[in-house]
Order: structure tokens, then sequence, then C-alpha cells
């Protein structure tokens, strides 16, 4: 993450019904993607959502199939890891894999 370095133009986030990533604190810090359109006015914070609120039935996300949402992932590392506890857990239950 670099909040330098851009992937998306302006026009994406012009034409998105909705914006989300998956830590608006995260994204605030290094990603430019979202920093330099809110910097120019392009956007506002208050419009970019957190994917949490979507999984959780908080914001509807989509409303159409006409919608272009977009989805900033920065990565956070304890995702990952709650997600490997997760599955480690489920093979152990299931005796799969070899233990090292």
């Amino acid at each position: 993450n670099d909040r330098r370095s851009r992937e998306l133009d302006n026009v994406v986030l012009e034409r998105a019904a909705f914006v989300c990533c998956d830590s608006l604190e995260q994204a605030k810090l290094e990603s430019a993607d979202l920093i330099e359109p809110v910097g120019s006015g392009v956007l506002d914070w208050l419009e970019v959502h957190e994917l949490q609120e979507v999984v959780a039935g908080e914001l509807p996300g989509r409303q159409s199939d006409r919608d272009v949402v977009v989805f900033k992932s920065n990565g956070i590392a304890a995702w990952d890891v709650a997600l490997g506890a997760a599955v480690l857990a489920r093979a152990r239950e299931r005796g799969a894999g070899t233990e090292l």
C-alpha cells in the first residue's frame, strides 16, 4: 500500500454508486485511490463505507445490476490470521493435513 500510488482514476469513482474498503482508518492513511479523490473533491470520506457494514447487513451495497461498485482492499493482516486460524481448526476437527 502506498499513499502516493493510484490504480483507479477519478472517472471510476465518479461513476461508482457505492464505494467501500476493508478499513476506513487504514484507507485514510495509505490508499491514494481514495485519499487523492477526497482531497480534490471528487469523493467525500462520508461516501466511503467499510465492507463489514455490508456483510453485517447494516448497508445495502449494490442496489441494481447497473450500479458500479468499487471495493478498495488494502489488506488487513488480522483478517488473514483469523481466517488461517479458522481453517486450521476445521482441518484439525476433520483430521486433515499433516502436523509439522
